[in-house]
């Protein structure tokens, strides 16, 4: 089995970005959950990971549970924080590459051709630089967009469990009537 990776003692130190975002509201407070601390740590770790695992890790959470975490109704800014984060590390990588590929950085092996190679197809893999504002704009959108997805299933929800409980209250109602029709018909007619 895997062994998780041990949290830095401070995200703040080693990563510089650290986006002001509003956390996700969460409805109850559980000792084990995801508190805004630990979103604020999550996005700062995935900044300088690039891994949600890790990141998730390093807060003492699942990735799965942060994946849900991004999906919950009011987590726009949340998920315009962990793109930022994503972009940021793709960055920090790209400047990297690029530093290695002028020869202003260490090359790590003797065989500087396969290293050429290999830095030239991840460049080549690398997305392309994005305009911030029109990604931002994106972002909310999709953000507003999640959020209404979010509020319409709540309220179909909360529409279905009403019509539920009118159907129960109205079979206990009939039951009810033919329950009493059946005593005052006399002895001889059994109940349904």
């Amino acid at each position: 089995m895997p062994r998780s990776p041990s949290p830095p003692a401070s995200p703040e130190v080693t990563a510089p970005f650290f986006p002001e975002f509003a956390p996700v509201p969460m409805l109850r407070r559980r000792a084990n959950g995801w508190t805004q601390e630990h979103q604020r740590m999550f996005i700062a770790l995935l900044a300088q990971t690039g891994s949600v695992r890790e990141a998730a890790c390093g807060v003492g959470m699942s990735a799965r549970s942060a994946y849900r975490l991004r999906e919950k109704p009011g987590a726009g800014e949340f998920d315009l924080a962990w793109q930022a984060a994503l972009d940021v590390r793709r960055e920090r990588i790209s400047t990297a590459l690029a530093e290695r590929w002028r020869g202003t950085a260490d090359w790590v092996g003797e065989d500087r051709r396969a290293e050429e190679r290999a830095l030239i197809l991840v460049l080549r893999l690398m997305p392309k630089p994005r305009d911030t504002a029109q990604v931002v704009a994106a972002l909310r959108d999709r953000a507003r967009w999640r959020d209404s997805q979010a509020e319409e299933r709540t309220a179909r929800r909360a529409e279905a469990a009403r019509t539920r409980k009118q159907v129960a209250s109205d079979a206990r109602w009939f039951a009810d009537r033919a329950a009493l029709a059946c005593r005052s018909a006399g002895p001889h007619v059994k109940p349904l």
